[in-house]
């Protein structure tokens, strides 16, 4: 039951994720005249792949808070409460806390970022950034040696994977462990009934 319901979801949301990009890829290519290149294409192909985890992640989440016998909704609440903290109060937080314990402005930018990446959706957003902005190198502060002599270029696809690879390790990561909590709270349920 949680294989078909899980397929069904991962079904949809792929469905619904490509059929909308490949539908607003197609008006670009009609207002703009310019087809993508074959790097620029594959660029979209990733970022869409990766929307669909980021959404088969909420999906897991939001499954957690439900009651999965009787399609009750009773825990839409929390979802939602758990989604606006880590989209706009974790944020602060690891700023406070980075301020607070570090005293060196780069032990603070350090401390900042490594408790950032905690929150699934900031691994999203710097996913979505690298990915589709291929100018960027680095995604953290860059000291002046790391620049110097470096030809101002754009990141290839791999390049841009191999940057972002720990990033997408750790949105695969935390939806198998919601899966794993959804898995085991099902399970729980039907062993009771």
């Amino acid at each position: 039951m949680v294989k078909k319901g899980f397929l069904g979801a991962l079904s949809v949301v792929v469905m619904a994720v490509f059929s909308l990009g490949f539908l607003v890829m197609g008006l670009g290519i009609i207002s703009i005249g310019i087809p993508p290149s074959f790097d620029e294409f594959l660029r979209i192909v990733v970022f869409l792949l990766i929307t669909c985890l980021y959404s088969l992640l909420v999906k897991c989440w939001n499954s957690i808070f439900n009651n999965i016998q009787t399609g009750f909704n009773f825990g839409s609440g929390w979802y939602i409460c758990i989604w606006l903290f880590f989209t706009v109060f974790y944020s602060m937080i690891v700023k406070i806390i980075a301020n607070a314990f570090a005293q060196v402005s780069t032990a603070v930018q350090t401390l900042n970022l490594s408790l950032s990446r905690i929150s699934p959706n900031y691994l999203y957003e710097e996913l979505t950034t690298i990915l589709l902005t291929p100018s960027i190198r680095s995604l953290g502060a860059l000291r002046f040696e790391q620049i110097y002599g470096a030809i101002p270029s754009t990141l290839s696809v791999s390049q841009s994977l191999l940057l972002t690879w720990p990033h997408i390790t750790g949105l695969v990561a935390a939806l198998i462990i919601c899966f794993g909590i959804f898995y085991i709270i099902f399970m729980r349920q039907e062993i009771r009934a």
